[in-house]
Formats: structure tokens, C-alpha cells, sequence
């Protein structure tokens, strides 16, 4: 397997990694260690708060960041990954910054199995199109590209089985309860976590590529998350007992749980899937409104079948709706 880490690089890297520790530093320390101005320094913070940076200043201390960062290295992650996982990665590359990690891997003409994380998204990309906010070292911003010879029935299903697969994994470092939400979503403590999104290049019926892309928030700023339309959480943000990993370590971890899941498929859908998805699901036995370009529809969250489509108890009968244009609200 090729590992590589491309950190970032100037001024402003430099500012960031001086402020990695979650410490106070003086404007004059930082100034004198980077060999600039303290006005320099400054307007250092300022860009770096621009790119989602959480650094804090206070008169007669200085600056910090307002909780610690540990860089992410492709040395550091591949030390971690199951030996199963290290032998079917063709490469495991780690970026200071880049468009989207997913737009990257399905513009590369490659039919690799390559693991690409960032750093920094400057154009993160959600379901349907959504932006994904990616702000500097404030997730897990990550795109695994897999080959298949052939999907005969495409690649429905496998978010589900990514998602559970994913929230298997959180929970085992000690994330506590991980839920899931139709078709994408990681939730905890009813407010989302980290998503998932799929795409495919090439025809399912012959050779084939699908990349998934994984975004799973480490840090949620107040100011950030009063912007978004649902409440939202970090795994920072998060009370759990004892201490919990690094971000290279659950790096690793959720690069294992993708392998696993792309292994799988499509062969381990069905009634397994059914019954974990179930057990996680944070809309089963709920009332919800599902609503799609033709109208909406009302009625009690019953699971997902064997495909991964959702079934939903109407007054008129059991329904069974799929992703494409559809979208899930609590019933109000």
C-alpha cells in the first residue's frame, strides 16, 4: 500500500501547528518562532478563522486554539489499520486541503482502491447536492474508491450497511450510542454527527466504481451549528467516560469499517442489515413526513427491507420508499 501526507504549507500552516496543542502563546512567542510580525500574526488568526479555525484571543495571554488538534498522517492511520484492511488498499493518501475528496477520486480515471482524507474541503459536497461545511481540522473528511466487477441491481443498500458499519465503529472506541437515520446520516443524542454520501462512475451491469464519501464532525462550533437546519454535534462534543482516541486512530477505524462494509456488499444485505440498521435507527417507531418532488406522505417509521428501502405504515397501507429525491422530517 503507498502512503503519503501533504501538509500544508506557508505561513498560516505553520501559525496552526504552533497552536496545535490547545495552549495559550503569546503574540510575541508565536511571532518570534515563525519569524514575523505580531500584526502578522494576527492577521495569521484571522485567515485561519475564515477557513472554520476555532482559535480564541485573550489580552495578556495570547492566542489558542480552542481544543487540541492532532494532525492527520497517513503513516500514523496505516499503523493503525486491521492487516485485512492494509492488504486491499492500493493507496492511503492524506491532503492539507482540496475541493472535495470525493469530487477527486471520481475525476481520477484510476480503478484503485484508494483511501483519500483532507484536512480542509473548500467545496465539501452533502446528499442531493447539499454543501457539506468542512472547516479546517474541525472533522473527518474522507472518500474511499472501490472497484466492483459488476452491480447488477446498482449500488442501493450500501449506505445503510456504510452507515451501521461506521456507527459500529464509534461506538466501539467509546462514542457511546451511535444512531442512524435514513438513508446517510450518523446521529447522537438526536443531533447528526456525520453523513454519507455515494456515487458511481461506469455501468453497474460491467466493471464499476463507487466512491464513498464520509464526513463526520470533531469539533461543532456554537456559530456553526446555529447555521445549520438540524441540531448537529461533534464527536468532541460528546460525554463519555474515560479517554477517548485520536483523530488518527478513529481515522483508522473508519477506514476499516469501510472496507469491511465494500466486502460485503453487496452480498450481506438483506435481513442481517434489516435487523442492525433496526437496532440503531433513530426513526423507527416514529412519526414522520416523507416528502418528495410529487407531495408529501405521513405515517409510522416500521424499518427497512431487504434492499434497504424504507417502509412506512400510511393509512392506507404499508409503503416503501427509496432515496433518490426523497427526504425524512419528524412529524410535527
Amino acid at each position: 500500500m503507498r502512503v503519503s501526507t501533504r501538509r500544508a504549507e506557508g505561513r498560516d500552516a505553520r501559525l496552526l501547528e504552533l497552536l496545535a496543542d490547545g495552549r495559550f502563546h503569546s503574540g510575541e512567542a508565536i511571532a518570534q518562532a515563525m519569524g514575523v510580525s505580531r500584526a502578522a500574526v494576527w492577521k495569521g488568526v484571522q485567515r485561519l478563522r475564515a477557513l472554520g479555525g476555532e482559535i480564541d484571543a485573550l489580552r495578556g495571554r495570547g492566542y489558542r486554539c480552542r481544543y487540541p488538534i492532532e494532525a492527520l498522517s497517513a503513516q500514523v492511520i496505516a499503523s493503525h489499520l486491521a492487516s485485512s484492511t492494509r492488504a486491499l488498499l492500493d493507496r492511503l493518501d492524506v491532503v492539507a486541503s482540496i475541493d472535495s475528496t470525493n469530487t477527486t477520486l471520481l475525476g481520477e480515471a484510476a480503478s484503485d482502491h484508494r483511501l483519500l482524507f483532507a484536512e480542509y474541503q473548500r467545496c465539501g459536497r452533502g446528499r442531493r447536492g447539499r454543501r457539506w461545511e468542512s472547516p479546517w481540522s474541525g472533522g473527518l473528511y474522507l472518500s474511499l474508491r472501490w472497484v466492483y466487477a459488476d452491480l447488477p441491481s446498482g449500488p442501493g443498500g450500501l449506505s445503510l450497511l456504510v452507515g451501521v458499519a461506521l456507527a459500529d465503529a464509534l461506538e466501539a472506541l467509546g462514542y457511546g450510542a451511535i444512531g442512524v437515520k435514513w438513508p446517510n446520516d450518523l446521529f447522537r443524542d438526536d443531533r447528526k454527527l456525520g453523513g454519507v454520501l455515494i456515487e458511481l462512475s461506469g455501468d453497474p451491469s460491467g466493471p464499476c466504481r463507487l466512491v464513498i464519501g464520509v464526513g463526520i464532525n470533531w469539533y461543532m462550533p456554537q456559530a456553526l451549528a446555529s447555521e445549520l437546519d438540524q441540531p448537529a454535534m461533534g464527536l468532541l462534543n460528546t460525554t463519555c467516560a474515560g479517554p477517548l482516541p485520536g483523530r488518527n486512530r478513529v481515522a483508522a477505524a473508519l477506514a476499516d469499517a469501510l472496507v469491511r462494509a465494500c466486502q460485503e456488499f453487496p452480498d450481506n444485505l438483506g435481513d442481517s442489515l434489516a435487523e442492525r440498521w433496526r437496532r440503531r435507527d433513530v426513526l423507527y417507531g416514529r412519526e414522520i413526513v416523507i416528502r418528495q418532488a410529487c407531495g408529501s406522505v405521513k405515517g409510522r417509521m416500521a424499518g427497512i427491507d431487504h434492499q434497504g428501502a424504507l417502509l412506512i405504515e400510511t393509512a392506507t397501507g404499508l409503503r416503501r420508499f427509496y432515496s433518490g429525491e426523497t427526504r425524512v422530517r419528524f412529524a410535527q
